[in-house]
């Protein structure tokens, strides 16, 4: 048991392995005693971090008491093992319902020969995992997105890949061998990693892609986070070779994109919708998560005005809401005089404005805040690539 500088503890659980599968897995006194050990941080979560060496294992099982996962506590138990590490918060498992006291999680390699053509294409020899949680031997159909988990998977980019990180992304391939883009799949350079959060375990890899479009020449301050986004799914194009930069965003359009950007899940909660948004309406499921959260407040009289364009003030209070909602709360914020026009600001969108300027999430256009001015599409896709990289 090793106390770290930064407060988590470490353990380093015996492990035994066979036919290319390590096994290991910790007792619910040495879990208690390393908690008791590690500090909390900043936001009062401890850390503990289970060090497991299996560096010629294709698969590792870790057996973890359920109590450890359907804790109220707010820890996580990291596993770091050559496949991948993965960050185990202490509420993902509430709920479940098992008399098993122990669970079994597993990493294993993918061989993408198993996987469907189209998606072993866009794998190539990048590495793929599959994560998955078991409870008397059974996979427990895991899915909670009040806890999500936080992956990494180890990669050494290409000397292409090196110089445009943003299009490493994560895919998602389901039962059915199809393949979807992690919204927050990225490469992070300091671990060495393409990390991602997920609320459910499926079979996830590591992909190369680069979606551009043919009238992006005109908005170069744009171009990398509109690729970016586009490449992820998280934002698409008026056609297949054209993005239309300079048109104005429609407010729904707009939400639709924060929620998808910042991967906010439906809370189950009822709530009564727009009088002007209908269930068919392409927007309307990401609408119902950002009115069940409160990001979403209307324009008054129950209306949303779904295909009127957004101004910036009106982006800016969402913006803030959103990341509020995604746990990414920023702090007070100032520097809205350095702004000729920021007394434009409506009374309701100033705070908002001050904290996404001081956190260098909003720059300006020209010299200007320009609250009243409609967010362009290219706008927008600045605005929502620096909060997907938070």
């Amino acid at each position: 048991m090793i106390p770290n500088d930064d407060g988590t503890v470490t353990l380093k659980p015996p492990v035994t392995v066979g036919n290319g599968r390590a096994k290991t897995g910790v007792t619910s006194a040495d879990l208690q005693k390393a908690l008791d050990l590690a500090e909390a941080d900043d936001g009062g979560r401890k850390t503990i971090v289970l060090d497991i060496a299996a560096a010629e294992a294709e698969a590792v099982d870790v057996g973890l008491p359920l109590a450890a996962l359907a804790s109220g506590e707010p820890y996580v138990i990291t596993l770091k093992t050559p496949l991948g590490t993965i960050g185990l918060p202490s509420g993902m498992l509430n709920g479940i319902a098992t008399a098993a006291e122990t669970v079994t999680m597993i990493i294993a390699r993918v061989d993408a020969e198993t996987l469907d053509d189209a998606v072993r294409s866009r794998i190539g020899n990048r590495p793929a995992i599959s994560l998955n949680v078991l409870a008397d031997g059974e996979i427990i159909a895991w899915n909670n997105p009040a806890a999500p988990v936080t992956v990494a998977i180890p990669y050494k980019p290409t000397e292409e890949e090196s110089a445009r990180t943003d299009h490493l992304v994560v895919l998602y391939i389901d039962g059915e061998g199809r393949a979807a883009a992690v919204p927050s799949g990225r490469y992070d350079a300091e671990l060495g990693s393409v990390v991602f959060r997920t609320t459910h375990f499926s079979t996830y890899a590591v992909a190369w892609v680069v979606k551009t479009f043919d009238d992006l020449a005109g908005v170069p301050w744009a171009k990398g986070a509109i690729e970016a986004l586009a490449s992820r799914g998280v934002i698409a194009g008026v056609s297949a070779s054209r993005f239309n930069p300079d048109a104005d965003i429609r407010r729904a359009d707009f939400v639709a994109l924060l929620v998808r950007a910042l991967e906010l899940e439906d809370t189950g909660e009822a709530v009564t919708m727009f009088s002007d948004v209908k269930t068919t309406d392409s927007f309307y499921h990401e609408l119902k998560i950002a009115k069940q959260l409160g990001i979403a407040s209307g324009v008054g009289g129950n209306r949303f005005d779904p295909n009127g364009s957004i101004t910036r003030q009106d982006m800016m209070v969402l913006a803030d809401r959103a990341l509020a909602a995604a746990g990414k709360a920023l702090p007070a914020g100032d520097g809205l005089d350095r702004f000729p026009d920021a007394g434009d600001a409506a009374a309701y969108a100033r705070a908002s404005a001050a904290r996404l300027v001081a956190a260098g999430i909003v720059s300006g256009m020209d010299g200007k805040l320009a609250p009243r001015e409609h967010l362009t599409r290219a706008q927008a896709a600045v605005i929502l690539y620096q909060l997907w990289k938070r």
